[in-house]
């Protein structure tokens, strides 16, 4: 008999909370929002609140409605995560390619949207995008498997 992982993981959530407030980096919620996502929320700090992670099956998680407009999105790329803590986020995105092309599409669209980019930094298969812009910050960290392309960006207040 198989068991349905969002079963497990709603009776984790059920029993970590017999009668206590969750510490943080307990998880409080799982919730489907239908099409095959579901939303996790793990309790954080005072300072930070709350983390909301959002997650599903391949093309069933939807990209945040506060996404910002000057952090572009790829055509063809299809969101694979979020995640939303403080005033942080961060989305993984997929599509077909390599991490170099993924790299050179970083660098010039953060640019033509104000964003002052550093050099990437490339580490066995990973590629660092990283860029600026006011105060905030963003980072696409680009990884490359097998014609396939995986782009963790991460937007938000810089320290």
């Amino acid at each position: 008999m198989r068991s349905s992982p969002m079963l497990l993981a709603a009776l984790l959530v059920a029993a970590a909370g017999c009668g206590k407030e969750a510490a943080p980096g307990e998880v409080t919620s799982i919730t489907s929002k239908g099409g095959g996502a579901h939303e996790m929320t793990v309790k954080g700090d005072a300072k930070e609140g709350d983390a909301k992670l959002g997650f599903g099956a391949a093309g069933s998680v939807k990209l945040p409605d506060d996404w910002p407009k000057d952090v572009a999105v790829k055509d063809g790329s299809t969101v694979a995560t979020t995640m939303k803590m403080g005033g942080r986020m961060a989305v993984t995105f997929t599509w077909k390619g390599t991490a170099a092309d993924a790299a050179s599409w970083y660098q010039e669209r953060l640019q033509k949207d104000g964003w002052t980019v550093e050099s990437p930094m490339t580490a066995g298969p990973s590629t660092i995008v990283s860029a600026k812009k006011g105060k905030r910050e963003c980072t696409a960290m680009l990884n490359e498997d097998k014609g396939s392309v995986s782009a963790m960006v991460t937007v938000g207040e810089g320290e």
